[in-house]
């Protein structure tokens, strides 16, 4: 995921680095155009009233704010510049540790503040919070059927899922349900029938409180390849995951015949009888292998399992490759016995982004 560090740096650069400055005289019109982040030699000649500095660069004058940096008048000093404001240039010596110059662009901007909004480290939250289900499902086909359609229509995805709908490749009806649609009154760009009102300028177009915390999940995961989530899948039962698509995970078997990337995740879910529990999951094309960590009190009964989970899974056509069982915090507790591991089945596909 993005580095919790990326908010803060990017909200430091997006902040101006001095206080604003007394008003000087402007910079002739033929002045050189410096950019931030541009070097360039100048000459001091002499300090002004504030403590700018007029300066030579390129043969034309410029008036520069040193920044607190001394000088002394006809030094030559290899600066960069901090940023452009009418009449003076701020500039940093060049080679000074804390230079470290970048200039932000107005998207970089948004970025910042999307993440500062959406707080760093947050997980994006399904349902907008509501639970998935009324109640704990008989079968578990019932909770991914809900668990699946929470996911694609949580906006996460929705640049994706929009594309496939300008080709005709995804329904309207599911698009119309996520985030972004609900926002713009259902409007759908390039629509020939738009429903709701019109979609505005998109440069216009502000950032509801809403959709912030979907958007910086997006660039987090452009970023990191992690997916982080958490739904409420029935009233009070609570499951957080982490998804890393194949091309970021490893494969799932360690031996040989595995081949292939695999789709890794990590789910934590507090169950009434068994405490907290952590499943880490490797799926790729030969089969799934899982590492299960829970309290020590439950790791045998968690191990003990290893066989209805093996035909469980077979019967969906998944092979189960390694079942582990530890502590939170310990070496594995249990394996898999070697005696449900049976016959493969056909090699399964890995699953399908949402």
């Amino acid at each position: 995921m993005i580095p919790q560090s990326l908010g803060s740096t990017l909200r430091r650069l997006a902040e101006p680095a001095v206080q604003p400055l007394a008003a000087v005289q402007p910079l002739p019109s033929d002045a050189p155009l410096l950019e931030a982040g541009e070097r360039f030699r100048a000459r001091m000649e002499a300090q002004l009233a504030g403590g700018n500095w007029r300066a030579q660069v390129g043969g034309r004058s410029l008036v520069i704010d040193l920044q607190g940096q001394r000088a002394e008048a006809g030094e030559m000093l290899e600066l960069a510049v901090v940023e452009r404001r009418p009449g003076v240039v701020l500039a940093r010596p060049a080679d000074s540790a804390d230079a470290t110059l970048a200039r932000l662009s107005a998207t970089g901007r948004l970025i910042g503040s999307l993440l500062e909004a959406a707080g760093e480290g947050a997980t994006a939250a399904l349902a907008r919070g509501g639970p998935l289900l009324e109640q704990p499902p008989s079968d578990g086909h019932r909770l991914a059927a809900a668990l699946r359609q929470a996911v694609a229509e949580s906006g996460l995805f929705y640049e994706a899922h929009l594309a496939r709908w300008s080709v005709g490749e995804y329904p309207l009806e599911s698009l119309l349900r996520e985030p972004q649609a609900r926002r713009v009154g259902g409007a759908i760009p390039g629509s020939p029938e738009p429903v709701g009102q019109g979609l505005p300028d998109a440069a216009k177009l502000p950032v509801s409180p809403e959709l912030a915390p979907i958007v910086a999940r997006q660039l987090e995961a452009a970023a990191g390849g992690e997916l982080a989530l958490q739904a409420q899948v029935w009233p009070g039962q609570w499951v957080e995951a982490a998804v890393v698509p194949p091309d970021e995970g490893t494969p799932a078997d360690a031996s040989d015949e595995g081949q292939g990337a695999a789709w890794s995740a990590r789910l934590r879910l507090h169950l009434p009888a068994l405490g907290e529990v952590e499943a880490r999951l490797q799926l790729g094309p030969d089969g799934l292998a899982l590492r299960l960590a829970g309290e020590q009190s439950v790791q045998a009964l968690l191990a003990g399992g290893g066989s209805s989970l093996a035909q469980a899974l077979g019967g969906s056509g998944v092979h189960l490759l390694a079942l582990t069982v530890t502590g939170h915090d310990d070496d594995p507790h249990a394996l898999l016995p070697p005696e449900v591991a049976g016959e493969r089945p056909p090699r399964c596909a890995a699953p399908r982004g949402a």
